[in-house]
């Protein structure tokens, strides 16, 4: 009966994870493809090695609203709408509240984590010693679902290219 409980257990842990896996690849296939201009921050974390630690352009807009008392109070969480230019390129136009969705417009979820609004898709792991490779990111360029749900695909230039990691070689 044991050994009955552990396989039941394993398959559907396993299950779980190849579900999630599957899901994440067919947004990968399937997905909006979206450019966020990206807004500065640290590049490094000592404990978890080089990785581009993210911050979008349409969140600081969040977080300067979320503190303006001229505006109305923002919800803690939610989906807000973004418009999709030529270059699909995303820019925040408002909070969704169920209405039809206009030519080009698209939902982004997000959410506030402790003082800042994120949507999930903040860290970008980097192999150790490419950092250089990723300096003049200036789009994420993510995958998101029709729900609004994200997926950081790669970072990339100003003219939307994507970066790739060049590790330099070694001083002999």
């Amino acid at each position: 009966m044991r050994t009955l409980l552990i396989w039941i257990a394993a398959v559907f842990v396993f299950g779980n994870f190849y579900t999630m896996v599957a899901q994440k690849e067919a947004l990968r296939r399937n997905g909006q493809t979206v450019f966020l201009a990206l807004a500065p921050v640290d590049p490094r974390s000592p404990f978890q090695g080089d990785y581009m630690a993210l911050n979008y352009e349409i969140m600081n807009q969040l977080n300067h609203d979320r503190f303006d008392s001229t505006k109305p109070k923002q919800p803690t969480s939610g989906v807000v709408v973004i418009q999709i230019d030529s270059q699909n390129v995303g820019r925040f136009v408002r909070f969704h509240q169920e209405e039809t969705l206009s030519p080009g417009e698209h939902l982004l979820k997000f959410h506030h984590n402790d003082w800042r609004a994120v949507i999930g898709a903040e860290s970008y792991f980097i192999p150790e010693g490419s950092g250089p490779s990723f300096e003049h990111a200036t789009f994420g360029e993510l995958k998101v679902e029709p729900d609004g749900t994200p997926l950081l695909i790669a970072l990339c230039d100003k003219d939307r290219h994507r970066l790739n990691a060049v590790i330099p070689s070694p001083s002999p």
